[in-house]
C-alpha cells in the first residue's frame, strides 16, 4: 500500500498523507523518523508490538544512476571563453543565478564605466577553461541538475 505524505504540520505535530485516495493523518509519535512532503511512507510492526510509520526505502538501483545531459561540454566551455562576461554559458547549463549575476556585472559595469565587466569577463573565461578541462564526476562537468555533460 502506497502512502504519500502531503503535509507535515509542526504546530500540531501531525503528518497528513493520502491513503487509497483518502487524506489521513497521524501524530509525530507514530513515526520512527519524521518524513518530508512527497515522501512515501509505510506502516511496519515495531518491537513493542505496535505499528509505526517509516519512510519507504528508494530502490537501490536508483542510487548509482548517472544521467547524461544532451548539453555539450565543448559548447559550454567555448561559450564561457567567448561570451562568459554575459553569463551565456551558465544560462546554457541552467545555472541562472550565476548567469544573471554575470550579466548584471557586465551591464551595470558598462553603464557606470566600472571594473565589473572586466571581472565578469575574467570570471567567465576561467569558468570556460575549467569546463573544457573537467573530467566526469567533477562539478564543472555537470549542468545545474547534476547531469554529466557530453564530451
Amino acid at each position: 500500500m502506497s502512502l504519500v505524505v502531503k503535509k507535515v504540520e509542526a504546530e500540531t505535530k501531525t503528518v497528513f498523507f493520502v491513503e487509497n485516495g483518502v487524506i489521513d493523518s497521524a501524530p509525530f509519535d507514530n513515526f520512527l523518523e519524521l518524513p518530508k512532503v512527497n515522501d512515501t511512507i509505510e506502516l511496519v510492526p515495531a518491537r513493542d508490538g505496535s505499528s509505526k510509520y517509516v519512510v519507504a526505502e528508494d530502490e537501490p538501483a536508483s542510487v548509482n544512476t548517472v544521467y547524461v545531459t544532451n548539453k555539450s561540454k565543448l559548447a559550454a566551455g567555448l561559450l564561457g571563453i567567448f561570451l562568459g562576461s554575459l553569463g551565456i554559458h551558465n544560462f546554457y547549463l541552467g545555472k541562472t543565478g550565476k548567469a544573471v549575476t554575470q550579466l548584471l556585472f557586465s551591464t551595470i559595469g558598462w553603464i557606470t564605466f566600472g571594473i565589473l565587466p572586466a571581472i565578469a569577463g575574467i570570471w567567465g573565461f576561467i569558468e570556460g577553461i575549467l569546463i573544457l578541462v573537467s573530467t566526469p564526476g567533477s562539478d564543472w562537468h555537470q549542468d545545474a541538475r547534476g547531469n554529466e555533460l557530453q564530451d
